[in-house]
């Protein structure tokens, strides 16, 4: 079952679901879900449940108290009318650009939340790493990987991202023995986005120092 139909079996909006290891509540009723985001201090996120939500470092998410409010206050600069508005724009562009996909294919969609994701995949990239990716390039169209890589930029992106579910209930350290090919391809796109990663901090470091300015800068360099 998914969506509301787990509610709708139980003829509930709240569900709890009790066990040794302690209870979880399952919601979907909106004036619940507005009392939990409001109230922070009353209802506590379980950040020991929380871990494998850092697959590259400490995250906000998987963060309370003095320790979540320091990175809050890193990050909310960042989020600004440039970056929002980058993010709209970006958000029109790749849609034109999927419809127009859309027409090219002269065929039913029949995935269409993988397409959805795909054009959420696009324009995460371009507002926070200033990589833009067209549609066919998010579909593994793109030119050969960079010397030294197995993947793309966009190919290691969109893998870690379909193999994020991997990722966050296997640790690392058994992805890189697993003989699973799952597992490998997960290690593999989880290696390279890595490397990704780390080559855009630097590069937008550099830049910070050459330029002195965050003028016109990813949501990586704001």
């Amino acid at each position: 079952m998914a969506g509301y139909e787990p509610f709708a079996h139980l003829k509930s909006d709240n569900v709890i679901v009790v066990s040794p290891g302690g209870n979880i509540l399952w919601t979907c009723d909106p004036e619940s879900i507005q009392q939990f985001s409001k109230r922070s201090h009353d209802f506590v996120k379980p950040v020991e449940m929380m871990g494998m939500l850092n697959l590259y470092g400490p995250t906000v998410t998987a963060t309370e108290g003095d320790e979540s409010r320091t990175y809050r206050k890193t990050a909310a600069p960042s989020f600004n009318d440039r970056t929002h508005g980058a993010a709209w724009s970006e958000s029109l562009k790749r849609s034109l650009s999927m419809l127009q996909g859309w027409e090219e294919m002269k065929a039913p969609i029949e995935q269409l939340n993988e397409h959805v994701a795909r054009l959420t995949l696009q324009v995460i990239s371009f507002v926070c790493f200033d990589r833009p990716m067209d549609w066919l390039s998010a579909t593994g169209l793109e030119v050969n990987p960079p010397k030294g890589r197995q993947m793309t930029y966009s190919e290691a992106i969109s893998s870690m991202v379909a193999n994020i579910s991997t990722l966050f209930i296997v640790p690392p350290p058994v992805l890189k023995y697993s003989p699973i090919s799952a597992h490998k391809e997960a290690m593999l796109s989880y290696i390279e986005w890595q490397t990704y990663m780390e080559e855009m901090r630097d590069e937008t470091s550099a830049s910070l120092q050459a330029n002195h300015s965050r003028k016109d800068l990813s949501l990586l360099g704001a």
